[in-house]
């Protein structure tokens, strides 16, 4: 039996059609009646007039065919000649046409055979194709594939066959998983019509069963029936935060100088965008913290203990010899008309809680010396070289002065403030700086100072103030292909591959502002800016191909408290053919872009 070819065609919400052109007929081509049975054939798909050839190498005829004759030669014709004889198919007829081969046997005996010949028309030929309309709610790109390979060109399958059906929303947009679906339908008109169109001729035969992957994101398969398929996909906005100027987003961020046990919001809150011609927001953000830097999105995403309230310090009653980090996960949970976002990562450095009090006397009449005893909250505490260290906030500190002693004055100050250069205001003279997340600069090669939640490494500014930041840590490693399609931002006068989400951060907290200052978030850079970037930070190691990093460069980033560049890591940058390019502690090459390798990205601003 020949299995008919079906048609492919993809519809998304809205669909229109184009006028296919019919193709030139086929036929299947019989012959029979030959003594050897395995010269009995059939030739399928195949065009008018045909020839097939019989000789003595296959056994099908010998040297003594010498002559013959059709019955019918305005449909069929005979012709001999050496150890073969043609039969031609002229024009397609109904029945059979018999071709009569005669010769002599060795001995001279006469002889003849009768060839038969069936001339019947294949499935009947057409081609057609669709095109996709704009959706009024939201685009994506769909494909088909049959036996793991992408259909392209004419989308048609066998009956019988299984057909993978993979749905891309484009960003901002999910799959509507409810509006996913696949109808047979068939377009057939009079035999004979000269074109067919679709979809006013459509007619809808019946639903075809999809089933959804469990391993696979947005794919679903279905079995190819004896007829055409119509498959719909439709989208749903994801509801966003509001657009920065000059660019990114007003999604939340750390708060800085919090201390732990004050009643103070550890983020500052995002806003989030409106529903397009109305005041009424997407979503409403929602908020979750955990003290677990490995916990995944899909984890946070099925946690108990998500709130629409800002999440505080006040939690954190107890006593904090140093500064901590906690980690507080954020969504949109969507309007009526979207969807969720996916879960977020924001890293929170909450400050100690502890504090050392100097006590300066006026005169020799020290504390030390006995004229005087100090307790915190009700306890005998120790004062050395002039300083109560250690002493929690909110605790009452109490100085009573021995019989026979008196003080006479007491004055009671707050260390002045510590002001910080921003990284607003960053020049070429900043670069090696330590850049905190509330967008304080801090000099290179130092301690981290409290309340400073390092992000990065300055490396690179230009003469209009913008540039690259180093990361402190690795993201996760990454295909280039992958880096590739990944979106592209342009900051400091060069382009950047935004890494599209949390997994693809891994450890590194998101970023799109770092106080007043927006930033492209985690992204990889052209090999041109990691160089610039190696070699303002003091790298010794260049050749023909380019600078890279070297233990000048890795100082800077441990001394800020991060992880040492080691090996091999990606740029955004191609090289040609199948390779693109890395950076080492030795040299840059050219690498296989199939390959997993590390990423170490920057921050544009």
């Amino acid at each position: 039996m020949i299995m008919k070819k079906k048609i492919l065609s993809l519809l998304v919400l809205l669909m229109t059609a184009a006028t296919g052109a019919w193709a030139q007929q086929k036929y299947n081509v019989t012959f029979s009646g030959f003594d050897n049975a395995s010269c009995n054939t059939t030739i399928t798909d195949v065009t008018l007039p045909y020839s097939k050839s019989f000789g003595k190498t296959d056994a099908c005829s010998n040297a003594y065919d010498i002559d013959g004759s059709s019955n019918n030669e305005q449909l069929v014709g005979a012709s001999f000649g050496g150890d073969n004889f043609t039969i031609t198919v002229k024009s397609a007829f109904e029945g059979t046409v018999t071709v009569s081969v005669g010769g002599d046997t060795e001995s001279f005996n006469h002889y003849s055979r009768n060839i038969t010949v069936a001339c019947v028309p294949a499935a009947p030929p057409f081609d057609y194709t669709f095109s996709v309309a704009d959706c009024d709610h939201g685009t994506g790109t769909v494909k088909f594939f049959i036996d793991e390979k992408e259909v392209k060109g004419a989308n048609v399958a066998d009956e019988g066959k299984t057909v993978t059906v993979t749905v891309t929303p484009d960003a901002g947009w999910i799959v509507d998983d409810t509006k996913v679906k696949a109808e047979s339908y068939s377009t057939w008109e009079a035999a004979g019509a000269p074109s067919r169109r679709a979809p006013g001729n459509i007619q809808i035969l019946g639903d075809v069963t999809l089933t959804k992957s469990t391993t696979a994101e947005n794919t679903w398969t279905f079995t190819m029936p004896a007829a055409s398929v119509l498959v719909s996909a439709a989208y749903i906005p994801v509801a966003a935060f509001a657009p920065a100027e000059p660019s990114g987003t007003l999604a939340p961020t750390a708060a800085e100088g919090v201390i732990a046990g004050e009643d103070k919001a550890i983020i500052v809150a995002g806003t989030v965008a409106n529903i397009p011609e109305t005041t009424n927001p997407q979503g409403t953000v929602k908020y979750f913290v955990t003290d677990n830097k490995d916990m995944t999105a899909e984890q946070a995403a099925k946690a108990n203990g998500w709130v629409e309230t800002l999440p505080t310090a006040a939690g954190y009653t107890g006593s904090y010899a140093d500064d901590f980090q906690v980690y507080v996960w954020y969504y949109i949970q969507a309007a009526t008309g979207y969807a969720d976002s996916k879960p977020q990562r924001i890293e929170v450095t909450v400050q100690s809680n502890l504090f050392d009090l100097a006590l300066n006397a006026a005169n020799a009449n020290t504390i030390e010396a006995g004229k005087a005893t100090v307790t915190v909250g009700g306890t005998a505490a120790t004062v050395t070289e002039g300083k109560l260290q250690g002493v929690k906030m909110g605790s009452e500190v109490k100085m009573t002065a021995k019989e026979g002693y008196k003080f006479r004055k007491v004055e009671v100050k707050k260390a002045a403030a510590v002001t910080y250069p921003l990284l607003s205001a960053a020049t070429t003279s900043d670069i090696g700086k330590v850049v905190c997340a509330a967008g304080h600069l801090h000099d290179a090669k130092t301690a981290v100072p409290d309340g400073c939640t390092a992000v990065g490494i300055v490396g690179k500014v230009t003469s209009t103030g913008h540039g690259l930041i180093l990361a402190l840590k690795n993201a996760t490693s990454q295909t280039w292909n992958t880096i590739n399609g990944w979106t592209s931002a342009s900051y400091a006068g060069t382009t950047l591959k935004v890494l599209p989400d949390a997994g693809a951060r891994g450890n590194l907290s998101s970023y799109e502002t770092l106080g007043e200052t927006t930033v492209s978030n985690w992204a990889v850079a052209q090999k041109s800016d990691y160089e610039a970037i190696f070699t303002n930070l003091g790298s010794t190691v260049s050749d023909s191909y380019g600078t890279t990093y070297d233990n000048n460069v890795n100082a800077y980033i441990t001394d800020a408290g991060g992880t040492a560049i080691t090996s091999g890591y990606w740029s955004a940058t191609y090289d040609g053919g199948n390779y693109s390019w890395i950076f080492s502690s030795e040299y840059w090459d050219s690498y296989i872009k199939s390959n997993s390798v590390k990423v170490r990205p920057v921050l544009g601003f």
